[in-house]
């Protein structure tokens, strides 16, 4: 077994590794929301549908658990978007059945099911109002729009004031500013998957960082799903999500996968907290990345 200081001298190496590379340092975790978004790109190639993260795919369908729904269930809003986004990516993949590399399975129609039967159970208890998530007056009214137009409509009893809130921060919002280049910082790039079908994703492209869009893998998967012309930076941008995120590889995405800017003091911190718990810090490390 290794010793606390071999410990913490192999965890900064990683850091001070990542660091110089530009791999991923992020304490977010996985998130479904962001996998099922993820799993639903596929790129023509030769004029040939592929997906483009079948591995994002089986992670929707390993997680998905025996009532439907995906889990930890630690919010009823968080078990609400996970279960939209889940059944979302579920009905299009079941919807393109003709895009290559990957397999649907058998008890498909079974999981969707399941999943519906959840979401409404789920939806029958939330009380818009009493909601706290970021965005999801927004979010929340796009996915059940995305989920009608497959044929799934599921109504319930906090509808009306969903809509309600919806209409009134859609009124502040003026998503064609999105629009103007050079970009002009706005919150809505992050959510950016609640405005298909009424946004032109093709004029968006110059709020790309580092191919991500305000370092989001759902809205970075619903411009690439949704733009006429493909962009290499943000295929990119989610091929680093999936193999270097919170995921290691496993198909999982996480919320926010890109490294921060201030690699020496969050190996500074980490030397801190280990020396509180009795380690020694690692010499040298921060100079290193100077």
């Amino acid at each position: 077994m290794m010793d606390i200081e071999s410990e913490t001298k192999s965890l900064i190496e990683e850091l001070a590794d990542k660091c110089r590379s530009g791999l991923p340092i992020t304490s977010f975790s996985v998130t479904l929301y962001d996998t099922a978004w993820v799993s639903m790109v596929f790129k023509i190639v030769d004029g040939v549908p592929h997906w483009l993260f079948p591995e994002a795919y089986q992670y929707v369908l390993d997680t998905q658990n025996t009532g439907g729904g995906w889990g930890p269930r630690e919010s009823l809003i968080d078990s609400i978007i996970n279960g939209m986004a889940g059944l979302h990516a579920l009905l299009w993949h079941q919807n393109h059945s003709d895009v290559k590399g990957g397999q649907n399975p058998s008890n498909l129609a079974l999981r969707i099911s399941q999943a519906e039967n959840q979401l409404r159970s789920d939806l029958s208890k939330w009380k818009p109002e009493l909601s706290e998530r970021i965005g999801f007056e927004l979010i929340a009214p796009a996915i059940l729009e995305y989920l009608k137009g497959q044929n799934t409509v599921l109504d319930f009893p906090g509808a009306t004031i969903l809509s309600t809130l919806n209409r009134s921060k859609a009124e502040r919002l003026d998503i064609t500013a999105l629009y103007i280049d050079p970009a002009v910082p706005s919150t809505a790039i992050f959510s950016l998957e609640a405005f298909r079908g009424k946004l032109d994703y093709d004029k968006v492209g110059h709020h790309s960082h580092r191919g991500g869009m305000l370092n989001s893998p759902s809205a970075t998967a619903a411009y690439l799903i949704s733009r006429s012309r493909w962009d290499d930076d943000a295929e990119a941008f989610l091929r680093r999500a999936v193999l270097h995120g919170a995921g290691k590889g496993s198909g999982g995405v996480p919320a926010s996968p890109e490294p921060r800017p201030i690699c020496g003091a969050d190996i500074e911190r980490y030397n801190i907290s280990m020396l509180r718990l009795g380690s020694w810090p690692v010499q040298g490390q921060v100079g290193q990345l100077e």
